[in-house]
């Protein structure tokens, strides 16, 4: 609160800022923030309100109603025109799609014209698991990358083409591109837009689906989902990963969110975990995300059964939202992977050759940590079949858990390390 310039803090970080200094501009802003929040492309707005204000008598504050989706009939007009053209069509379907009625205007979509699915890893949980037209893989995997540049029209729906989804823009590309967006930003990538759709996904994608058709044509997605799957098995190093993920899917139920940290654990659920609705992994991408789960999950808690998945360092960060999940009773079980250190930057050291620096932790005690604040912990020192139950069990309780897991993981190739393997 000895800040000069709150405001001036967040404006990187927000969509919008506003800096009401009278009553009646707290009335107008209100108002505006909220509308300005939910107005597509939906984003985080700041709101500086001086504390003396807060006591002063106001009027009701009435929002206004919210727009109707964002669409263009002639954009829907040029897609049609683009699929029609293609012989093979990729979709690529983003966190847009999540929208009312995306995801069954998505699938209906890819039944009707016989294209693939391809996720975001915002998108992950657009369609169910076992439907029949979706990749289920990250695009890193390289069937799934000559899947995409094999297509004639890539159709990128609600998505953005971003350096870390496509190994800095290096994956290949169809031959043709079309991208519809509601954040007209998205459209400047490094790939060529050979169509761009200033549209809402969900409604784009409804007009779409009931306005094209095309024959059947034989489904590559079988052969796509045995080939990653074969040359994981040919990985020894993928053997434990994989083990984690099988018992994390088993542990978690259709309704259970799964908030993964910036961590070795994290990035195989995040790119290999079967995701079983929308909005169900919330997984922040990128780069120096690293401690984000644990506090996040308190909002995911909100909603239901809440599973974090994250390493000994992401823990260190916001341990003490441990006394929150306590003193709320939050729904929180957490996967604590404690490899001893970061393990992802250790990973990075090895691999150049270079000397171990500020890698290794030294981490407490975690069962007399977890003691501390009440919370039930178990330790498991390997991964075997105990961890499904283990994770299940403290799901189950609806009450705050840690299960603590001694391992160290090599990362997927949906790093950045391994782009080149």
């Amino acid at each position: 609160h000895e800040s000069l310039d709150q405001a001036a803090l967040f404006a990187p970080l927000a969509k919008a800022v506003y800096r009401p200094r009278t009553v009646g501009e707290v009335v107008r802003d209100v108002a505006a923030a909220i509308a300005t929040a939910l107005a597509a492309p939906r984003g985080p707005v700041y709101l500086d309100v001086p504390t003396d204000l807060l006591g002063q008598p106001a009027p009701e504050i009435r929002p206004a109603a919210g727009a109707g989706p964002l669409t263009d009939p002639a954009g829907v007009g040029r897609l049609v025109q683009a699929v029609d053209d293609a012989e093979q069509v990729v979709l690529w379907a983003g966190g847009g799609v999540h929208e009312p009625g995306g995801q069954q205007a998505l699938g209906r979509l890819a039944e009707r014209i016989g294209a693939p699915v391809v996720t975001s890893w915002a998108g992950r949980g657009a369609l169910a698991p076992e439907h029949p037209w979706l990749v289920g893989r990250p695009p890193h995997e390289p069937a799934v990358a000559r899947l995409v540049g094999g297509a004639d029209l890539l159709l990128a729906v609600g998505c953005r083409l971003d350096a870390t989804t496509t190994r800095n823009w290096t994956m290949p590309m169809s031959r043709r591109l079309a991208q519809v967006n509601v954040d007209p930003a998205a459209f400047d990538t490094n790939y060529r837009t050979d169509v761009a759709v200033h549209a809402d996904a969900a409604a784009t994608l409804t007009e779409l689906a009931a306005r094209v058709a095309r024959p059947s044509t034989p489904n590559p997605v079988p052969q796509i989902r045995a080939a990653v799957d074969e040359r994981l098995a040919a990985d020894p190093e993928a053997v434990e990963p994989l083990v984690l993920v099988a018992a994390i899917e088993r542990a978690v139920g259709p309704d259970t969110v799964v908030v993964s940290d910036m961590c070795i654990p994290g990035y195989w659920w995040g790119g290999y975990g079967a995701v079983a609705g929308p909005r169900r992994l919330q997984y922040p991408i990128g780069w120096g995300t690293l401690g984000y789960a644990v506090p996040a999950a308190i909002g995911a808690a909100s909603v239901g059964p809440t599973l974090v998945v994250c390493g000994d360092g992401g823990l260190s960060m916001g341990v003490g939202e441990l006394a929150t999940y306590v003193q709320e009773q939050l729904p929180v079980t957490i996967l604590l992977v404690d490899d001893g250190g970061y393990g992802m930057l250790r990973y990075d050291q090895q691999r150049l050759g270079d000397p171990l620096r500020g890698v290794d932790l030294h981490g407490p005690d975690w069962a007399a940590l977890g003691a501390a604040y009440g919370v039930p912990t178990t330790v498991l020192d390997r991964i075997d079949d105990r961890l499904a139950p283990a994770l299940r069990d403290g799901l189950r309780t609806g009450r705050p858990h840690l299960v603590v897991l001694h391992a160290r993981l090599v990362p997927p190739v949906t790093t950045s390390p391994r782009w080149r393997d």
